[in-house]
């Protein structure tokens, strides 16, 4: 199960104090993600979430509600080149 996302924003200001890092947890930065994406969401949804969050990424889950990973705005668009490039020829 998915408890909450911890972006790389929250963490490098920690880094670079030691003490602060040594004593905080995971649990401290954790938030909740804006959107959560399941396993059978089109692309569509999936590009409108990421632009409305205004995030690179999102998690994903089964219909179970399990966590299954995460998705990139950088993989959507890799795709969408792909596909771009294939119609070309």
């Amino acid at each position: 199960k998915l408890l909450g996302i911890v972006r790389l924003e929250q963490v490098t200001p920690v880094l670079f104090e030691p003490l602060l890092a040594e004593s905080l947890l995971i649990f401290d930065l954790m938030e909740s993600p804006r959107t959560v994406l399941s396993e059978d969401d089109d692309l569509a949804r999936a590009v409108t979430a990421l632009e409305r969050c205004k995030t690179d990424f999102l998690p994903v889950k089964k219909l179970n509600g399990k966590f299954m990973g995460f998705v990139s705005a950088q993989d959507i668009f890799k795709l969408y080149r792909g596909l771009v490039r294939s119609e070309d020829y």
